[in-house]
């Protein structure tokens, strides 16, 4: 999964106002035990929301947001890629 490298997470964060530097710094010792992203595991602890993540992304990336629930997806595009391939690289073509 694409990810926010976690310093850049914590900054963007602490000055969103939305997770205490406190509070990341325990999910981020956490998320190392766990072995899982930290972003993960603020997710799953409601510290945020994945939507507000998503956007987060999005803005750190300088892409937009794909809302794919509003959007018919071309079958054709969609057989592009092998599932097997779609399921490792994480990658879905919705469009040509």
């Amino acid at each position: 999964m694409v990810q926010i490298p976690d310093d850049k997470l914590k900054e963007i964060l602490a000055k969103d106002g939305a997770v205490s530097e406190k509070d990341f710094d325990a999910v981020t010792k956490d998320a190392k035990r766990m072995g899982q992203s930290v972003a993960d595991v603020l997710v799953s602890r409601n510290f945020i929301k994945s939507g507000y993540y998503n956007g987060l992304l999005a803005k750190y990336f300088g892409v937009e947001p794909a809302n794919l629930s509003s959007q018919p997806i071309d079958e054709a595009a969609l057989r592009l890629l092998s599932e097997d391939l779609a399921r490792q690289k994480r990658l879905v073509a919705f469009a040509k």
